[in-house]
């Protein structure tokens, strides 16, 4: 009986205190997101959250906003950081890389004809990238493009990979 007692007490007094060790901040308009439709957010290796919204890119580094929309010609619908590299994804046929050292983006594709939905890491070389119809792959060591996969599967808006597999959610 003692021994539940001492249990009951050290939850009692160790519960609240991992519940208030949690913060939420809400960031919105006021605070400098200029569009309320954020579409894709990642945290990269430095810390910094970037937020991929309808009408371009932001960094937020936990006190101020940086915009990056001018290397974006449309909304932004993915972000992947991944073992030190930065990967965003553009609506309109946009992969870029960001570039630490410069803090600028690269452009790996532009390819306005197709609609960009989502993307994944294969493995360290290798991407797939989720289309309005279809996937394609792409290989950054090889900087080759793979033609239209599956081009009868539409909306193709999210793409896991596990054990060596891809599994693709689509309408």
């Amino acid at each position: 009986m003692r021994c539940i007692f001492h249990i009951v007490f050290f939850l009692i007094l160790f519960f609240p205190c991992q519940i208030n060790g949690q913060q939420i901040k809400h960031l919105g308009a006021y605070d400098g997101i200029k569009s309320g439709a954020v579409r894709a957010f990642a945290k990269d290796t430095l810390g910094y959250m970037w937020i991929g919204t309808a009408q371009g890119l932001i960094r937020y580094s936990g006190y101020n906003f940086k915009n990056y929309n001018k290397y974006t010609t449309n909304g932004i619908v993915d972000i992947i950081s991944k073992n030190g590299n930065l990967f965003v994804l553009g609506s309109k046929g946009e992969l870029l890389q960001y570039q630490y050292e410069q803090d600028r983006f690269k452009s790996i594709l532009s390819l306005n004809k197709y609609n960009f939905l989502c993307f994944k890491q294969i493995n360290d070389n290798t991407i797939i990238i989720g289309l309005k119809s279809g996937l394609i792959i792409y290989d950054f060591e090889s900087k080759k493009l793979s033609k239209v996969l599956f081009s009868n599967t539409f909306f193709n808006r999210q793409i896991h990979v596990k054990q060596n597999k891809v599994y693709v959610a689509s309408t």
